[in-house]
């Protein structure tokens, strides 16, 4: 198995299957140290292929031709991964209150296979 991408401990991330044999993760808070009520959130994006058990990080970056701005992802937790179409998801939302960017973004994976 490959570990040296994992995601390590995480909660309230959500998840999604983006065919029927990868899982895109993304968000979540992480807990700092020793410390319970310091947490951190995240907009770490993690792929799993559940055939080898392997994960991979997932750089985000901007496909777009034109000179628009990418927009990534704000760190956040609680939030919805739904899947779109074959490699592709949408995020949205969030229930931490103090983050205060809950747009939606549409997140495409690259498959090697």
């Amino acid at each position: 198995n490959n570990w040296d991408d994992d995601p390590g401990y995480l909660k309230s991330h959500t998840a999604t299957m983006l065919d029927e044999d990868t899982m895109l993760l993304f968000g979540g808070a992480v807990r700092l140290g020793n410390f319970k009520d310091t947490t951190v959130l995240s907009n770490g994006s993690y792929v799993l292929d559940i055939r080898t058990w392997e994960w991979k990080q997932v750089e985000i970056v901007d496909d777009d031709d034109n000179d628009n701005d990418i927009v990534y992802p704000s760190p956040r937790a609680g939030l919805c991964l739904v899947t779109y179409n074959t490699n592709c998801a949408i995020l949205f939302g969030s229930a931490v209150k103090y983050n205060n960017n809950n747009g939606s973004h549409l997140i495409r994976e690259e498959m090697d296979k």
